[in-house]
């Protein structure tokens, strides 16, 4: 009988084992799942709808999507499955006059599959471009069960200046608040009551390294409490840069969670827009007469339609020392051609400004395209910026506005030929602050 139970001991535990080894092989073998997120268009035409079309294309400027031949006053939703990557949607109207609001109160909305809006309009010209960038981050859920009794009255952030009235859970994500790293940014939250005040507990986050969540070490940026309106101030964390999340907690009682539902109270999510402290800003005041609709240099070649001022720093032009660079840029009018004057500037040395010499690249006017080449200098290497600036004024500055034209940021990337070899990888998102002017060497074992 020992002997019996021994060996179904013995043939149990094999089992087992080879079920934990069969286990580990599948999830060994398995590829990674790209993220997906659904993205939808709501488009409503104007009087003349079969003037609308748009495109939606991916980082290489290839077609996905697109949409044409629309009736008069209508409503259309379609919804898109994209993975993780850069984008852009493009709306057009073939007369000129945008979808709004001279012929009907036409409009369109992008938004991504946490219904977060990527972007909205209606009032533009020829054109409209929009960049964006899958994947979004999908944050937890957070609300008061009950605000009959004590609400957020009022969030004043920086240049956030926000008032409303009672609610569980605010989506104020539109709302943005624009800083700069170390910026220190005052904070003034006020409570609302239906009755007699009580003490209130206060909590700001801020998902500094935009990874969803807001529990890595600083990302509580406040905490108060007050029976009326309670201030303060932080510091935006250096070293950080790009959109992310902001979230206002309200709660009777006790401090508040940064997920889940509490008791009393409610929440506000907001966004926060950090700049890297460095380059000036450049914008026309009018892109309804002239804009920049096409840039050709080097092996970057982006189209685009009118915007006072578009960053597409996600969009890279690589070159090396000694390299000569060809440029094309091409101006596009609603009206008559007009003589523009075209300047591109490239911060060869990185020090968050064009002003160094040998930092302006290229200098043209013309009523069409304009064509010419520069060299990069045998010195430069690393990820910086460049600008592409057109205007009918004279002579256009690379910061401050001007009247009519346009301004589009891109990056580029200096290299001199020296670079390890590697295996392919699905995707590496490095910060270029880690990197500039060095060689980072990648290498993986164990795949």
């Amino acid at each position: 009988m020992k002997n019996i139970f021994c060996s179904q001991l013995t043939g149990v535990i094999r089992n087992i084992f080879f079920l934990i080894v069969l286990i580990i092989l599948v999830f060994s073998i398995t590829p990674a799942m790209a993220y997906v997120s659904d993205v939808t268009l709501n488009l409503t035409t104007d009087k003349y709808g079969s003037e609308t079309s748009w495109e939606l294309k991916n980082a290489g400027g290839s077609v996905l999507y697109s949409g044409s031949g629309y009736s008069d006053y209508s409503d259309y939703t379609q919804t898109f499955v994209l993975s993780d990557g850069d984008y852009e949607f493009i709306i057009y109207d073939s007369y000129g006059d945008g979808i709004c609001c001279s012929s009907g109160n036409g409009s369109y909305t992008l938004t991504d599959g946490n219904n977060a809006q990527i972007v909205s309009g209606g009032d533009f010209s020829s054109s409209e471009t929009t960049g964006f960038s899958i994947p979004g981050i999908y944050y937890c859920t957070s609300s008061g069960s009950n605000n009959n009794y004590e609400w957020i009255a009022g969030v004043h952030v920086g240049t956030i200046n926000n008032t409303s009235g009672a609610s569980g859970y605010s989506d104020f994500t539109s709302q943005i608040l624009d800083v700069l790293s170390g910026d220190t940014v005052s904070v003034s939250l006020t409570p609302g009551f239906s009755d007699s005040s009580e003490t209130e507990y206060w909590k700001v986050w801020i998902d500094y390294n935009q990874d969803g969540d807001f529990e890595d070490s600083g990302e509580t940026v406040l905490s108060k409490s007050g029976s009326s309106t309670v201030s303060g101030s932080f510091v935006v964390r250096e070293l950080t840069e790009g959109e992310t999340r902001m979230r206002v907690s309200m709660s009777y009682g006790e401090f508040p969670p940064s997920c889940d539902i509490f008791s009393y109270g409610e929440v506000e999510d907001y966004t926060v827009n950090i700049g890297d402290g460095q380059y000036c800003t450049s914008s026309s005041i009018n892109c309804n007469l002239e804009w920049i609709a096409g840039v050709h240099i080097g092996t970057l070649s982006n189209t685009s339609g009118a915007s006072g001022y578009t960053n597409f720093t996600y969009k890279t032009l690589s070159v090396s020392p000694n390299e000569s660079i060809t440029v094309t840029l091409t101006p596009d009018f609603s009206g008559d051609t007009d003589r523009e004057f075209w300047k591109v500037w490239i911060d060869y040395n990185q020090d968050g400004d064009f002003e160094d010499s040998g930092e302006e690249v290229f200098s043209k006017v013309g009523k069409t395209s304009v064509s010419g080449s520069f060299t990069v200098p045998t010195s430069a290497k690393g990820v910086t910026r460049m600008r592409v600036t057109m205007s009918d004024d004279a002579d256009p500055s690379c910061c401050g506005t001007f009247t009519d034209g346009e301004v589009e940021d891109y990056t580029v990337n200096i290299g001199d030929g020296q670079y390890c070899t590697s295996s392919s990888i699905n995707f590496i998102k490095v910060n270029p602050r880690l990197c500039r002017g060095t060689h980072q060497c990648l290498t993986i074992t164990g795949m």
